[in-house]
C-alpha cells in the first residue's frame, strides 16, 4: 500500500494501520486487500473504489484538531479506513459503486460500511455496542453520503 502526504500524515496513517493490525486483524487484511493507496487531501474524505484510492481529509486523519483525545483519534482514523475499504470491497465483489444514482443501493452501501466500522470500533474499544447502534441510526438518518464533498468534515 502506498501512503501519500506530509510526513505527519504518513506517520499517522501507519499508526492507524498498526492499531488495526494488532486489534482487528481481519479488517486490517481487508484494508490491505481493497485499498491500494491512501492519499492526503485538505478536506473531505472519500474512496475512489475503481482505483482503490482513499482520499483522506485532515479531520479524518487528525480528529484531535476537532477535540478528540489522541488515542481515540488514531482509532477513529483506523475505523474510517475500514469503512472505506468496505466500499471498495463491495464495488469489487458486486460491481456496484457507492456513487450510483440508485439511492436505495447507496444507502445499503453505507449501512454495510457503517456496520463493519461499528464492529471494528467495538474491537478497538472506542464505542460500545449500544453506542454503535445509536451512531448507525443517526448517521443513516443524516444521509451524509449525499453531502457535497467540500461539506464533509470528517
Amino acid at each position: 500500500m502506498q501512503i501519500i502526504g506530509r510526513t505527519e500524515f504518513v506517520d499517522r496513517t501507519q499508526e492507524a494501520l498498526e492499531v488495526l493490525r494488532q486489534l482487528d486483524p481481519f479488517n486490517y487484511r481487508r484494508v490491505l486487500t481493497y485499498v491500494d493507496e491512501i492519499n492526503e487531501v485538505r478536506y473531505g474524505s472519500g474512496m475512489n473504489t475503481k482505483n482503490r484510492i482513499f482520499h483522506v481529509g485532515t479531520l479524518t486523519a487528525f480528529p484531535e484538531l476537532a477535540g478528540a483525545l489522541h488515542e481515540k483519534a488514531v482509532k477513529f482514523y483506523a475505523v474510517s479506513i475500514v469503512h472505506d475499504a468496505v466500499h471498495s470491497e463491495l464495488d469489487k465483489r458486486f460491481g456496484v459503486s457507492p456513487y450510483t444514482s440508485n439511492e436505495r443501493v447507496r444507502r445499503k452501501h453505507e449501512e454495510i460500511a457503517l456496520r463493519v466500522q461499528g464492529r471494528s470500533s467495538i474491537k478497538l474499544g472506542i464505542l460500545t455496542e449500544s453506542e454503535v447502534k445509536i451512531s448507525i441510526e443517526e448517521l443513516l438518518k443524516s444521509e451524509y453520503w449525499n453531502w457535497e464533498y467540500w461539506e464533509r468534515y470528517w
